[in-house]
């Protein structure tokens, strides 16, 4: 019985690391959970955010994901969101624009916190700067994205989030034409992100193939002592 079982085992090795070695990376990071915050709800804060979750759904088609749009007072909303996708998310991703950057932190802090759940990456766009300066413990990698525009109507994001990345989007595109209003719309930093929530969920496909590897190498040489095993069985 010992020796079926050992066999059996040894197949399901050699079948994982074949699927691992072959797979694509789609099907490794299955489920990605992101929820995205408008700011004051302008017409064009909620559509830059809507664009940047259509871009976002485009990219990981493939890989499996679960979006929605909120507004900056919605964070419950949003909680039961993550909630409704918690059994199959191996990523999730929170990010706001303006106000929106605010609700990141209290969704993190007041809701997903208290239950236990992690952020795997946040994303403040031009965050107002007052009570979101923080990372909370359950946000395990933070990029802040901000302005410096200081037009009237066009205030600058907080500089600095303790904890975060924290990356001036007129020196990264060397366009000190972006403003508040303007940031969470642009083509450019929606590219970045999509590689910020890449880099942060998806495995590159050589880490696939070395995790392949490393498993047909055990299976390789768990045969072998079987093999051994089975020799001096019949020796003896």
């Amino acid at each position: 019985m010992s020796h079926l079982f050992s066999v059996r085992a040894l197949r399901n090795l050699l079948l994982a690391s074949a699927i691992l070695s072959l797979s694509a990376v789609s099907t490794y990071a299955d489920n990605i959970t992101i929820v995205l915050f408008t700011g004051f709800s302008a017409s064009s804060d909620v559509a830059g955010m809507d664009r940047l979750n259509t871009t976002l759904q485009a990219a990981f088609a493939s890989t499996g994901v679960n979006s929605q749009v909120f507004g900056h007072t919605q964070q419950q909303a949003a909680f039961e969101f993550v909630n409704l996708h918690r059994q199959d998310t191996c990523c999730l991703i929170v990010i706001g624009h303006s106000l929106g950057g605010d609700s990141v932190i209290e969704l993190a802090n007041d809701f997903l916190n208290p239950a236990g759940i992690t952020v795997n990456l946040s994303i403040q766009i031009d965050s107002v700067g007052v009570g979101d300066e923080v990372l909370p413990a359950n946000i395990m990698m933070g990029i802040n994205y901000f302005q410096i525009s200081t037009g009237l109507f066009e205030p600058q994001g907080a500089m600095f989030v303790a904890g975060a990345t924290n990356i001036n989007v007129e020196t990264l595109f060397g366009d000190a034409s972006i403003t508040h209003t303007s940031i969470d719309d642009d083509a450019r930093l929606h590219s970045r992100i999509v590689s910020d929530v890449a880099n942060k969920c998806v495995p590159e496909p050589t880490t696939m193939l070395l995790l392949g590897t490393g498993l047909a190498g055990v299976a390789i040489k768990t045969r072998k002592r079987l093999k051994s095993r089975k020799r001096q069985g019949i020796n003896s």
